[in-house]
């Protein structure tokens, strides 16, 4: 716009510098009269363009330093946060195995700290908004859509993140608790099988067979309703 205005007042000036002449050599008539007050109120809209233009140009150079770190603040920022939001978007169902559950819970605590860790980017970049909006662009209303699209992300994203993390804790807290109500039936199961004689050992006596079987029942019996009294209502 600079240019192009200055190389118009290059022209301009051409033109007013003939038309000055002709006025001054021109005899005095209705015409010359006419001629004249078209010229004066040519030479005012150009006085008055430039004005604009020098005025824009000033309030441009005034506010380029800070809508560059708008943008430049704006276009990094919001790149990471929709990287954060692909990532939690693909991390798979949360698992009952135990294994598993311990690697998806340190998955999640490493988002949480990255989240973390750009919180003071996330206050930065509204700050530089808000800056920008004071100062009423053209296009305000582009910034506050921005800015309100980016704070609604950045809420969205801590959501799911807790939400995340409260499901996988859940259900490494039920899967504790069945690994631990496992390891006594798992016991009682192997004594079971234990107790029970091999029919090598008893050979044909069918009579010790059933004995051994009966003891084999009664003993089981007596471990499982001693297992569950012992157990918390």
């Amino acid at each position: 716009m600079k240019d192009d205005v200055k190389d118009l007042d290059e022209l301009a000036n051409e033109l007013i510098s003939h038309v000055e002449n002709v006025l001054e050599n021109a005899e005095p008539s209705p015409d010359r009269d006419a001629l004249q007050t078209r010229f004066e109120d040519m030479k005012a809209k150009w006085g008055d363009v430039k004005d604009k233009v020098s005025a824009r140009e000033t309030e441009i150079e005034e506010r380029a330093p800070v809508l560059h770190d708008y943008h430049d603040n704006m276009e990094d920022f919001v790149a990471w946060l929709t990287d954060l939001d692909n990532k939690i978007s693909s991390q798979s169902p949360v698992s009952c195995d135990p294994k598993m559950i311990a690697k998806q819970l340190q998955q999640v605590e490493t988002l949480k700290k990255d989240l973390e860790l750009h919180k003071p980017e996330f206050e930065t970049v509204k700050e530089i908004s808000s800056g920008v909006i004071k100062r009423q662009p053209d296009d305000v209303y582009v910034v506050e859509a921005q800015l309100q699209y980016v704070i609604k992300m950045w809420e969205s994203v801590s959501f799911r993140l807790k939400d995340r993390s409260d499901q996988i804790n859940n259900v490494k807290d039920i899967a504790e608790e069945y690994q631990k109500a496992q390891r006594p039936v798992r016991a009682l199961y192997a004594w079971a099988e234990e107790a029970i004689v091999p029919a090598e050992a008893i050979g044909s006596n069918i009579e010790r067979a059933k004995q051994e079987l009966n003891n084999t029942k009664v003993g089981f019996h007596f471990s499982i309703s001693t297992f569950f009294s012992r157990r918390p209502i």
